[in-house]
């Protein structure tokens, strides 16, 4: 297996009020009843408005936020 080049990848969620409420690509809200978010996360410091994860290290599999106009590689939803 190929090892991923990016150490996280965008997930497809965003804050777009900025206040820590996320949606995803489609408009649907992130579910209170689940979540990955790092602990801390996510903070919007800044201008962190985007989600990703984490794909290596010890917070593999856990979100974070980080500005979105960073460069990382995505997550896409496959159509049935």
């Amino acid at each position: 297996m190929e090892k991923h080049p990016w150490g996280h990848l965008w997930l497809g969620m965003e804050s777009v009020n900025r206040d820590n409420v996320f949606q995803w690509v489609d408009g649907t809200q992130v579910a209170d009843g689940f979540s990955a978010w790092a602990p801390g996360e996510p903070n919007l410091l800044g201008q962190e408005n985007c989600g990703y994860l984490y794909v290596r290290g010890y917070r593999k599999g856990k979100w974070n936020n980080n500005p979105c106009e960073l460069i990382n590689g995505l997550v896409c939803q496959k159509k049935k």
